[in-house]
C-alpha cells in the first residue's frame, strides 16, 4: 500500500521482469500479515506462498498496510459477489497476473457455481505455484476431475495434469497458465474458456506495468471475446502529484517503472472500459471507487473490529495513501448491469 521502501542492497535482478516477479512476494507477505493479525479470514494465504527463509518466518506489516489491504480485499470481494449474483448461474473468471492469489479456494470453499478459474502470470510463478498446488492435500481437494463438483472420492492425483515442464497445471474447473500478456495472444486461452458463459477479467495490480495500449488490448480482447462479462482491476490512480513522485522515485530503486499508471483520476479508471478505441469490445457500464471511498462504505461495525487490531492514529497519512488506490469495473451483456460495489 505504501509507497515501496527504498532498497537496503543494490538490486541484483538478472532479467528485467524480476522486479516485476518479486511483486507478487509484496502482494502474498501483505495478505500473509493481514491474516495472521486477523483482518482477513483466509486460510489458504500460507499454503499458496511459503515465506523465504531469508525472513526469517517476519511477516508483520505496518497497521497503515494492514487496513489498505483489508479495505482492497473488501472492495474486490463486493465486485466478484455482485458478478456472481448478476450472472445467475455458472461462471467464469480470468485472473491476469494471479501470482500467489488464493481466490479460487476461498470461492470454492463457498460453493460459487464458477464452471472454470484461470489464472494467468509469467511461468516462473506459475511453476513454483503448481508446485505447491500438487503437495497440498487441501489445495488439490478443490480441484475437479470433471465438470462436477470436486468430490472427496476422486483422489486428488487424478484431478489435475502438470504440463509445460511443470509451469502448467490443468483441471476441469481450474487452469494454470504460464503466459506473458505483452507477447502473447489472449487465444491461447481460448481452449479453456466457454465464451457463452458470463466471464470475469480479474486484474490486481497488472496494467499498471503494462504500457497503455497493451492494457487497453487486453480490454478490448476480452469484451470482444465474452458478450456477458465484466472486468475487475486493482490500480494506483493519481500518481501526478508529491506522493506519486515518491512513489516513481522508490520504485525506480527496485528497478520498476509504472508506464500504465497514467490514469489521474477515479473517472479515467472508469472511462477506460468504454474507450471509442475498444470498439466492440468498449462494456456497456463502468465505476471506481478509491480505496478511501471503499472506508467509507465499509459497515461500522467491521471498521470498529478492524480498529482494534491494532493502533492506528496517522488517519491523515492512511487518507493519502487509500486515496492514491482504487478498484475500478466494467460490465456489458444482458443483466450484467447489476455489477458494481
Amino acid at each position: 500500500m505504501l509507497p515501496p521502501p527504498r532498497p537496503s542492497r543494490p538490486a541484483a535482478s538478472v532479467h528485467p521482469d524480476d522486479a516485476i516477479r518479486a511483486t507478487d512476494d509484496d502482494a502474498a507477505v501483505c495478505r500473509l500479515s493481514a491474516a495472521q493479525l486477523g483482518y482477513l479470514a483466509d486460510p489458504y494465504a500460507s499454503l499458496v506462498y511459503k515465506l523465504p527463509r531469508l525472513a526469517g518466518g517476519n511477516m508483520r506489516k505496518a497497521p497503515l498496510i494492514n487496513v489498505g489491504t483489508h479495505h482492497r480485499t473488501a472492495a474486490l470481494d463486493a465486485v466478484v459477489d455482485s458478478f456472481l449474483k448478476a450472472a445467475r448461474g455458472k461462471v467464469q473468471v480470468v485472473s491476469l497476473g494471479a501470482g500467489s492469489d488464493t481466490r479460487f479456494w476461498r470461492l470454492a470453499e463457498r460453493g460459487a457455481p464458477v464452471a472454470r478459474y484461470v489464472e494467468v502470470d509469467f511461468p516462473h510463478l506459475t511453476a513454483m505455484k503448481a508446485q505447491r498446488i500438487a503437495r497440498n492435500r487441501t489445495l488439490t481437494a478443490a480441484l475437479a476431475s470433471s465438470s462436477d463438483p470436486p468430490s472427496s472420492m476422486v483422489p486428488p492425483s487424478k484431478a489435475y495434469t502438470v504440463s509445460h515442464g511443470g509451469a502448467a497445471l490443468t483441471a476441469a474447473n481450474y487452469a494454470l497458465v504460464p503466459l506473458d500478456l505483452r507477447t502473447s495472444s489472449l487465444d491461447e486461452l481460448l481452449p479453456l474458456l466457454d465464451t457463452s458463459l458470463p466471464t470475469l477479467l480479474l486484474a490486481e495490480c497488472v496494467f499498471c506495468y503494462m504500457e497503455e495500449s497493451d492494457s487497453r488490448a487486453v480490454i478490448k480482447w476480452f469484451g470482444s471475446t465474452f458478450p456477458r462479462s465484466a472486468a475487475v482491476i486493482y490500480e494506483m490512480v493519481g500518481l501526478n502529484d508529491a506522493f506519486g513522485r515518491v512513489m516513481h522515485r522508490n520504485l525506480a530503486q527496485r528497478n520498476l517503472s509504472l508506464p500504465g499508471a497514467v490514469f489521474e483520476s477515479l473517472q479515467a479508471q472508469a472511462d477506460r472500459f468504454m474507450d471509442a478505441r475498444l470498439g466492440d469490445g468498449a462494456f456497456t457500464w463502468s465505476g471506481a471507487k478509491s480505496l478511501w471511498d471503499v472506508r467509507g462504505d465499509l459497515p461500522k461495525a467491521e471498521l470498529a473490529r478492524i480498529s482494534k487490531l491494532e493502533i492506528l492514529d496517522e488517519i491523515e497519512e492512511l487518507r493519502l495513501v487509500l486515496s492514491h488506490y482504487c478498484v475500478a469495473w466494467a460490465s456489458k451483456g444482458e443483466g450484467m448491469e447489476g455489477v458494481r460495489m
